[in-house]
């Protein structure tokens, strides 16, 4: 099991300076890519975009890259500094260097394709390394995900079995008290009346919870095998615990029994905490 939640950072060093990559993954349903890059690798977001598209299922997705010039590139500035501070004496032109003259030799200079390239290179191994740290955080938190959801499951269970040994004589115990009201009412009722067996049997049709005691069954068995698999499987599992909510909802509506009611409450407090992870999961 694999979250949507992850961060991972990394740094390559290389002699024309030194490139941090981080990259961050946040819960969303679809997926949405940011790219923030240095000057340097302006027109490489591109590039950048689909690297972070191939290597994540769905979730907001941000990489961050920043760029530090090396020790050779500030002396390379400090040469080409000190060359036009000697060309402006030899010529006798006045020398006053400000921040516009220092922005512009860094700029400069013929090596800038062959930098740019060089940096863009070292960049796309350092994002590399932090989506590997990023996915390895996702594995790390979906872990302590998937115990949550094997403990919330098992819970589930239990209180499916309570609520199986509750109902066995629901609809017997129903019919026993529905009688006795309609008899302490001072109506005479005929029990062979064809009318008031037909509306017992369909009152006993809408106490009757074995069919949702089922379906709840054969959903946490799903759940389980899901929670196995090594897969994609958030979206699987949100419309699972959506299943399992209605399913314990129409048993509480259904049931005439306030431990039943119970039960059901305290089922669909755990799927709504279910519902919630499932979200942050891929």
């Amino acid at each position: 099991m694999q979250s949507m939640t992850g961060f991972g950072r990394a740094r390559v060093v290389g002699p024309f300076g030194n490139v941090e990559a981080q990259v961050s993954c946040v819960n969303k349903r679809g997926q949405e890519i940011f790219v923030c890059l240095p000057r340097e690798l302006e027109g490489a977001e591109g590039n950048f975009h689909e690297l972070l598209k191939t290597s994540f299922e769905r979730g907001k997705i941000q990489l961050t890259a920043r760029f530090e010039r090396g020790k050779n590139a500030a002396q390379g500035t400090q040469r080409k500094f000190q060359e036009l501070r000697k060309a402006c004496l030899k010529l006798k032109v006045p020398f006053h260097p400000d921040a516009r003259l220092v922005a512009e030799i860094l700029k400069g200079g013929s090596e800038a394709p062959l930098s740019t390239v060089a940096i863009e290179k070292a960049a796309r191994k350092a994002a590399l390394s932090a989506i590997a740290e990023c996915r390895k955080s996702q594995l790390r938190e979906g872990g302590r995900l998937e115990k949550d959801f094997r403990g919330r499951v098992e819970k589930l269970a239990a209180l499916r079995d309570k609520a199986l040994l509750l109902s066995k004589n629901t609809v017997d115990l129903q019919r026993t008290r529905l009688l006795k009201n309609l008899a302490q009412s001072g109506i005479a009722l005929d029990i062979n009346d064809e009318r008031l067996l037909k509306e017992l049997s369909l009152f006993a049709d809408r106490v009757d919870i074995a069919e949702e005691l089922t379906r709840i069954q054969s959903h946490l068995e799903a759940a389980r095998k899901l929670i196995r698999d090594k897969g994609a499987i958030g979206r699987q599992m949100e419309f699972l615990f959506q299943e399992l909510l209605r399913e314990w909802n129409t048993l509480g509506n259904k049931s005439p029994r306030v431990e039943l009611i119970r039960l059901a409450l305290e089922a669909k407090n755990e799927i709504e905490r279910m519902r919630e992870q499932a979200a942050n999961i891929v």
